[in-house]
């Protein structure tokens, strides 16, 4: 399992984050940068000292690899462009790994990740959905979400916009 988290401006919970997610994935890839559509711009790079807390990370844990995503303003991509390079950095699509996308602020408690494991394991699926909290505000918040995070990697995958994984074929 290949964990793919897009992080921007979240010095506040993205350490957590990473240690949370570490004993779950086999390798996690981290990309640095702003992502979102134009009329969320306030920059490429966090400037909240979110940077410097990945590179200490990187330097702590063997399976933390962090990158800076590339300069893509673009109103229909969003994260997908962000997905993509993150698919190239890794070697998941010759492998037929599974990738696991976590925003840094979701969490997911030791049950969680148990079940998920099996759930991965014992499917035929290659798109699976996972209930989790987000939370807002430096944790005074949350409030419950599902998304798509599991997909198992093919060669010639790409994300779309919309951030929907379509194979080579065009399909989902």
């Amino acid at each position: 399992i290949i964990g793919f988290m897009p992080v921007y401006q979240d010095a506040d919970w993205v350490e957590w984050s990473v240690e949370n997610t570490l004993p779950f994935v086999d390798e996690l890839i981290v990309m640095e940068g702003y992502q979102g559509p134009i009329w969320h711009f306030r920059g490429n790079r966090s400037d909240d000292g979110t940077i410097e807390t990945l590179e200490r990370l990187e330097d702590k844990y063997n399976k933390v690899r962090v990158f800076s995503s590339p300069w893509h303003v673009t109103r229909d991509l969003g994260k997908a462009k962000t997905y993509n390079e993150m698919l190239k950095k890794s070697d998941c699509a010759e492998t037929g790994d599974w990738i696991f996308i976590k925003d840094s602020d979701e969490f997911y408690m030791d049950e969680q990740y148990d079940k998920m494991r099996k759930a991965i394991e014992e499917t035929n699926k290659d798109l699976l959905k996972v209930y989790s909290r987000i939370f807002a505000f430096n944790f005074t918040y949350f409030f419950p979400s599902s998304h798509f995070r599991f997909i198992r990697v093919t060669p010639n995958m790409c994300f779309t916009p919309g951030q929907k994984p379509t194979y080579e074929d065009g399909t989902l």
